[in-house]
């Protein structure tokens, strides 16, 4: 091998471990998306009288920038009847009628064809009189309940002051119709209430005298036949939300954090506003006028806007905090090169909320796309065209280095990423997120676009509950890091750039450098060592046998054959780099760090996988960088960094999949941890090596694709059609290190059907030859370098036995998101 090859695969190597994990963290799919929301008229309780037909009207709400899928034209149906032939709907042409049959209860559901939008109110059906009772106020028609939930308390405040909140009583003014025969102003009275409330028939005014379930019953004071009750929630302590500085003052400006209860969903400008064109100055970006649009979701933004300046206020707004995951390479890099920087390179993350108390939302929707997606930014030609933050006008850049190359502060050459930006932060124990929406981004055509908008909702406690919610449009959905007693109940997850659900741990184990260290050399034989005569010795020392020796001829010698001698040799120092002491006892029962729970849930449309359970990068050079000559490179290129211990053991975590919990993440392999990003970078290395590099992707040596589509195949996972490869793609382990965690699976329904627990062995993988030549083989090794050698595991669809034209279970489907139950 020439030495300028040898040269650059000495840094190649490092460059396409850390590579490797980023690839298993981005893709760049295009999709067509859905309606954003249906625009119409119906309060949340609405009369019909029988014998009557009645025109059903509603508008979808879409962006016109972006391509919508099929099945988006509206529909209606009716559920929860309160007995047979109450109503039907009947449809003509392109209209949609309600027809009341006889007396009764009905809900009346407008949806698109795919039900992934909804929005219903209750139909009451009437014949001589009826009574309905509607809050004055907003109500989504996306609730997961019959009722509504109303905070004790109203805000009040006369600056964006912190912990400048002060509440006041609060009161609900109802639209009480009575109608008796043709009389449609007939008059009632209070039949009963609850204790905790108050009435006021000259304002229509309830008032709270405690909290919990309440109700209030009117009856005709013609007729006693006829009579309604109204229930609904008062949360304890809880204060109603009503516009987004509301929510600041009640979250990010509170030290201790009040129960939240919205009323009212808060939007993008895409929401709210009407569009007046294109940036002249970035084609890619959106302007809009003070005009608010006449389907608008809300008239309330998430944020602070000025027209004059096109700039929202959020420095001043979000919640920062210091990151719960590994910063010790930022920790090194900032000691190695302090006197060279500026400023240290920050290990803080922001969050556009920070909840400490609970959060009822109605059914209404927050959407952080003014925060977390990168309005100002450019698409990068480099980076296929993702769009990139403006990196004085947006927010969120991205997340956290977990391990680089180059200069971190600035513009490095790559990175792996850890802990995210936050739209929603549940931050602190025994906290529930009920009855909510959250996106952090308008719905994106491009699932690149996904990258820079952070996670949606990041749990940091124990013992917290998110239940009846939709969680979207995000890097990833859900992180949950050492977050024991964690509930994800009926709620959907779904539209991520990587995961919907990211699980794992904050705690891990260091080497333990008191035991002895015993290699499998490759004649087969085993030899000793003292460990830190062998993990920390180089050249000659310790008679030459040491792992920076080792390590390196493993990369480059006998990459022309396959070599299963050098595959066992890495396996027994990955071996000695694991840690798992306090983890895995003698009996060999685990200490989780956290238990999950996940019940009725459904997931689609992952980047990835719907589900990754993560461990830490374990790896030669995340333990002291041997190779030592990768170091002495990077310090000659001006790279300077250190690398110690900055891996380690992760500590497991147990997440138990129970109920209707569906999975609708079905993809084409190959659409799986695609990155162009990746590629040009590459492209750009491996041009000036010559023709063998020539086409050279990091498909061909991170065959992670590969092995998983031979498993899937040979398990009869797969099902094939239009030249394409589809996985229902449910759950993942991955990262190199041990990865101790476990998953179990208990779906109620029939036809959800799981594979086994099936192992990736990309250790053996790389060391069994059919490259395409020996600088791939020799890529290939480097990955396990920087990740270490453990294998991935994967949760999939179960064998497939499908008759002819027959599609896999939830294939091309996607999740209703009526939560209701």
């Amino acid at each position: 091998m020439k030495r300028k090859t040898l040269v650059i695969l000495l840094i190649i190597p490092f460059l396409l471990g850390i590579l490797s994990f980023v690839t298993v963290t981005i893709l760049t799919r295009a999709i067509a998306v859905d309606i954003s929301d249906i625009s119409w008229n119906y309060r949340q309780n609405e009369g019909f009288k029988t014998n009557n037909t009645y025109k059903l009207e509603a508008t979808p709400v879409s962006n016109p920038n972006n391509i919508l899928a099929d099945g988006n034209d509206l529909i209606w149906s009716l559920s929860n009847s309160s007995s047979d032939d109450v109503a039907e709907i009947v449809h003509n042409d392109d209209n949609f009628n309600l027809k009341v049959n006889k007396e009764g209860e009905i809900d009346v559901t407008c949806s698109n064809e795919k039900k992934t939008v909804s929005k219903t109110f209750h139909a009451y059906c009437y014949d001589k009189g009826v009574i309905i009772v509607n809050y004055k106020g907003n109500v989504s028609g996306q609730s997961s309940k019959s009722y509504l939930d109303f905070g004790q308390y109203d805000p009040s405040y006369s600056s964006l002051e912190y912990d400048g909140l002060h509440t006041v009583a609060s009161k609900v003014k109802l639209d009480i119709q009575c109608v008796i025969d043709t009389d449609e102003h007939s008059s009632y009275r209070v039949l009963s209430k609850s204790d905790n409330i108050s009435f006021d028939d000259g304002s229509k005014e309830i008032s709270f005298n405690g909290y919990g379930d309440a109700f209030i019953t009117f009856v005709s004071s013609l007729d006693d036949s006829v009579s309604n009750t109204y229930r609904f929630n008062i949360v304890k302590d809880g204060v109603n939300v009503y516009n987004y500085n509301d929510l600041l003052m009640c979250t990010n400006k509170s030290s201790t954090g009040h129960p939240v209860v919205m009323q009212t969903s808060l939007g993008s400008l895409a929401d709210v506003y009407v569009a007046s064109g294109v940036d002249p100055s970035n084609e890619k970006k959106i302007l809009y006028k003070n005009e608010l649009k006449s389907d608008a979701k809300t008239d309330k933004l998430f944020g602070n806007y000025s027209f004059d300046t096109d700039s929202f206020s959020f420095s001043n707004e979000y919640y920062e905090f210091e990151s719960t995951y590994h910063t010790t390479y930022i920790d090194e890099f900032n000691e190695t090169n302090k006197d060279a920087l500026s400023e240290p390179v920050s290990k803080k993350l922001i969050a556009g909320i920070r909840a400490q108390k609970d959060l009822y939302g109605n059914g209404f929707t927050i959407n952080l796309n003014n925060l977390a997606f990168p309005r100002n930014g450019a698409p990068d030609k480099i980076r296929n065209g993702i769009i990139v933050p403006d990196a004085n006008k947006d927010y969120f850049h991205g997340p956290l280095p977990y391990i680089g190359i180059g200069d971190i502060s600035t513009n490095p050459f790559v990175e792996a990423y850890a802990q995210d930006n936050v739209g929603l932060l549940l931050d602190g124990d025994n906290i529930t997120l009920d009855n909510i929406r959250i996106q952090n981004s308008d719905a994106q055509n491009d699932m690149y676009n996904y990258f820079y908008t952070g996670t949606v909702l990041e749990v940091n406690g124990k013992n917290n509950t998110v239940q009846n919610s939709v969680l979207s449009n995000g890097k990833n959905i859900i992180r949950a890091f050492s977050t024991d007693g964690l509930t994800i109940d009926n709620s959907i997850l779904k539209d991520s750039g990587e995961f919907l659900l990211l699980v794992g741990s904050n705690l891990e184990n260091k080497v333990d450098k008191s035991k002895e260290a015993s290699i499998v050399m490759p004649d087969g034989s085993t030899k000793t060592s003292q460990f830190t005569s062998y993990y920390d010795s180089q050249g000659d020392a310790n008679d030459g046998f040491n792992m920076d020796n080792m390590v390196q001829s493993i990369l480059t010698d006998g990459l022309s054959q396959p070599s299963q001698s050098s595959g066992k040799t890495f396996e027994s120092i990955q071996n000695g780099l694991d840690n798992d002491e306090n983890i895995i006892d003698s009996n060999g029962s685990k200490k989780y760090d956290a238990v999950i729970n996940v019940k009725d849930t459904s997931f689609a449309n992952s980047g990835v996988f719907s589900i990754g359970v993560e461990t830490s990068f374990n790896g030669p050079m995340m333990y002291n960088g041997s190779p030592t000559s990768i170091i002495g490179l990077l310090g000659s290129m001006g790279m300077t960094c250190k690398y110690d211990q900055i891996g380690g053991t992760s500590y497991p975590i147990k997440l138990n999949i129970t109920g209707n919990s569906l999975f609708y993440d079905w993809k084409d392999i190959d659409d799986i941890m695609t990155s162009a990003l990746i590629y040009e970078q590459l492209s750009l290395l491996l041009a000036s090596l010559g023709k063998d590099f020539e086409g050279m992707s990091i498909d061909d040596f991170f065959k992670v694709k590969d092995v998983l589509k031979k498993s899937a195949e040979s398990n009869g996972y797969l099902y094939k059609i239009n030249d394409k490869n589809y996985l229902n793609t449910a759950v993942v382990f991955y990262g190199g290190g041990l990865n101790s965690s476990d998953v179990e699976i208990e779906s109620s329904d029939s036809n959800m059907i799981f594979s086994k627990k099936e192992t990736l062995d990309m250790l053996m993988s790389y060391f069994s030859g059919g490259y395409t030549n020996s600088i791939a083989a020799a890529l290939a090794r480097a990955v396990l370098c920087v990740t270490g050698s453990h294998p991935f595991y994967f949760y999939s669809n179960g064998k497939l036995n499908l008759n002819e034209g027959e599609k896999p279970y939830l294939f091309d489907q996607s999740p209703s998101d009526d939560l209701r139950r």
